[in-house]
């Protein structure tokens, strides 16, 4: 150490000693051996915070991140903007759109998943034109808000879940009201300097039932404590006014409790689930509204992790499947009693682990897009000009029915024996992959050689894997000992009835874009087609 700081005085020596300056030049040699490192900024955007969606048209999403700002889509998650880049805090703790007048949106500053990399906001914003501009409404010292609930029935009614920081303790902590639109900010649940907001939910069926999970946690740079004896499950039946704290007199686990997540179901507004962190980690459940309450599952892995990982969800259509989101998302068709991995790991499907928000339609809970017909609207989407929309679709139109001559080539081609499949193989096979390849690029760019996952029985909108013959890693083989007979004719086949879907859904979207625009014309896409 004391010969690296010798060196580094006569660097300094070298580079601001005038007379050294000017007498001699800098020999970068010295430099060989010292490697550079990072040293910031260390801001970690990757995780998304929160996700709200307008019930009406979801296509309309904000979603805020950790460190990178609030985004937009007006496309259902195809394009987006950034909202915040004139603000002075890019962490998003939380994103609330009143839902009887869409334009009106709040925010909370400051992620609320305190980890040693959690990033810090200033306070409570409010737009009410869609997110063009913002209004900072006060709370500048909450450093992070991580739940917000808007009265359905009145726009100006709102109760804001301040967290607070992780690194120290301060009174700038619990659940706030307001009643004028965010003017004036009443505290109405306080425990102690170190107990924040863990979670708080309303009654679906009764927007003054609210249950508030909070949550004493406190870190410093060697160590951390979650849980302690701020922590707690409260409810209100005023909308926020007043409230009483639920204990193991009422089910819930004996001893000093931490973190808890908390999830109502929908269709069922009684059944109310609760992810507890206590001695033992356990879901628990209420089907009484959350009055009473009962352990359902306390294995091992339901909480693994829960200072960082403690959401849940509830499908709006069956109140027994429940989504709990952490490193992967993991679903339960049985109420809790068991869970499924319901996402694949990244090395199947290329999407990074480490889950904080989710978001299902409670209107419209289940739409199930068709891939082809979610493919060909992002890319419409890319082209707001007339013009290129026409080439786009004479190009598209073009590349398909290429796929499709070169797989009825070979489907031609084919007798009964093994070797009709081989030689027609050697003798198109090349052609198949080139045209399914360039179709496949197409559709999906990069992506599509990576293959895009959905469960297709599972609500919300995922994109899923096309059939493994056109959309595959790897392209159709083209030797006898890669495809037995029945199987090359199963491939073919299924190539077939793809690339006629796609000239039958390619079709439909581009008539669905030019139905719905004044500039387009059917009569130029019914040109298109018939090239």
């Amino acid at each position: 150490m004391r010969c690296s700081r010798i060196f580094l005085a006569l660097i300094l020596t070298a580079l601001l000693g005038p007379n050294l300056l000017l007498a001699q030049k800098l020999d970068m040699d010295l430099f060989e051996a010292m490697k550079p490192r990072n040293i910031g900024p260390a801001g970690m955007s990757g995780r998304v915070t929160s996700i709200d969606a307008v019930h009406s048209n979801p296509d309309i999403i904000y979603a805020g991140t950790a460190s990178g700002g609030l985004w937009k889509s007006t496309s259902g998650g195809i394009n987006w903007t950034s909202l915040f880049d004139d603000e002075p805090t890019h962490s998003i703790g939380v994103v609330a759109i009143n839902q009887s007048n869409p334009d009106i949106v709040w925010v909370g500053a400051g992620e609320g998943n305190p980890r040693n990399s959690q990033s810090a906001g200033n306070g409570l914003y409010k737009t009410i034109d869609g997110g063009v501009t913002w209004k900072h409404l006060g709370l500048e010292d909450s450093r992070n808000i991580h739940r917000i609930i808007l009265d359905p029935n009145n726009p100006d009614v709102a109760l804001i879940g301040v967290q607070g920081p992780a690194w120290g303790e301060t009174e700038d902590r619990g659940v706030f009201r307001t009643t004028d639109g965010g003017k004036t900010l009443e505290k109405v649940l306080y425990i102690n300097e170190k107990t924040g907001i863990g979670d708080m939910v309303v009654d679906p069926s009764n927007p003054n039932h609210v249950l508030a999970a909070m949550w004493e946690f406190r870190r410093w740079p060697w160590f951390f404590e979650s849980g302690g004896e701020g922590s707690g499950l409260h409810e209100s039946w005023d909308g926020g006014q007043t409230w009483s704290e639920l204990t193991d007199e009422d089910g819930l686990p004996k001893g000093e409790l931490g973190r808890m997540g908390l999830a109502f179901a929908y269709n069922e507004p009684d059944i109310v689930y609760a992810l507890i962190e206590a001695k033992k980690n356990a879901l628990y459940r209420s089907d009484d509204g959350g009055r009473k309450w009962k352990m359902i599952n306390d294995d091992d892995g339901v909480n693994s992790r829960p200072f960082y990982y403690a959401d849940i969800y509830v499908d709006p259509e069956n109140e027994n499947r429940i989504y709990k989101i952490e490193t992967y998302v993991h679903i339960s068709e049985d109420g809790g009693k068991s869970f499924r991995q319901w996402q694949p790991g990244y090395a199947s499907n290329g999407i990074h682990p480490d889950h904080h928000a989710f978001w299902v339609s409670p209107v419209d809970p289940d739409p199930r897009y068709d891939l082809d017909m979610n493919a060909a609207r992002a890319r419409l989407a890319l082209y707001a000009d007339y013009e290129k929309l026409l080439e786009t679709a004479a190009e598209m139109m073009t590349q398909i029915r290429k796929a499709k001559e070169a797989v009825e080539t070979v489907d031609r081609s084919l007798g009964d024996r093994e070797d009709d499949l081989a030689e027609a193989l050697k003798k198109h096979g090349k052609t198949v992959a080139d045209s399914l390849s360039a179709l496949q690029d197409m559709y999906f760019g990069e992506q599509g050689k990576q293959g895009i996952y959905r469960d297709p029985n599972t609500v919300g909108r995922h994109v899923s894997g096309a059939s493994s013959y056109i959309f595959s890693s790897t392209r159709p083989p083209n030797t006898p000992e890669d495809w037995s007979m029945s199987k090359g004719r199963r491939a073919l086949n299924t190539m077939l009835e793809k690339v006629n879907g796609f000239l039958t859904t390619e079709w439909l979207v581009y008539k669905e874009a030019v139905e719905a625009s004044d500039a387009f014309r059917i009569d130029d896409l019914e040109a298109v087609q018939m090239k």
